[in-house]
């Protein structure tokens, strides 16, 4: 985001890096089954030729995708959450001890947030049909609708995460899936995590 916006989002950018680690992902790539690098070779040779082929779009940053990228990121939003970490607290700890604006960030409490989903059978239902409902609590771009297909059987419809290729929220012929996540306290950071990796 420093590059982009410069230098006010460093702190950003240091909370990012606490969390997301690229030569863990190049590694993960390359450890990964061949199913799952040809998925992300895929996915990266799409972005491209997508770019190729759309010479007036032009990103502020990323030029070319390439296939570890998508191990960046990989848990959408059940994993660890970013945004825990206050960015007042990481200038604090690493800079000159002075906060940014409380307009910047409020540095309290959040309000409790998290989404919900139902399954309704059939019989439940006014059309006879099977239901499954989820308000995943993201901006419409966060969670954009998609229908993926390959040669090889997929057919998936439903919700990706931005910069993602596979359905976090959808169903096919066969079933429909989601996941719902809330602030439970499933995951502790540790100070001794500030200093890993700088």
């Amino acid at each position: 985001m420093a590059e982009v916006e410069g230098e006010s989002k460093l702190y950003h950018d240091l909370r990012t890096r606490l969390f997301y680690d690229s030569l863990q992902a190049i590694n993960l790539y390359k450890e990964s089954p061949a199913w799952l690098k040809r998925l992300c070779d895929g996915f990266a040779n799409g972005m491209n030729y997508y770019l190729h082929t759309h010479p007036n779009v032009k990103p502020k940053l990323l030029n070319r995708f390439q296939p570890w990228m998508p191990f960046l990121f990989s848990e959408g939003s059940i994993g660890g959450d970013l945004e825990s970490i206050s960015v007042n607290r990481l200038k604090n700890f690493y800079g000159d001890g002075k906060t940014l604006s409380p307009d910047v960030e409020r540095d309290h409490e959040p309000e409790p947030k998290g989404s919900n989903g139902f399954a309704i059978a059939p019989s439940r239902s006014a059309s006879g049909n099977a239901l499954l409902l989820i308000n995943p609590h993201t901006s419409f771009y966060f969670r954009p609708e998609v229908h993926v297909t390959s040669e090889e059987g997929l057919n998936a419809y439903g919700a990706a995460t931005w910069g993602q290729f596979f359905v976090y929220q959808g169903f096919n012929q066969y079933c429909g899936w989601m996941h719902t996540t809330s602030q439970a306290d499933v995951i502790d950071e540790l100070p001794t995590l500030l200093t890993m990796g700088l």
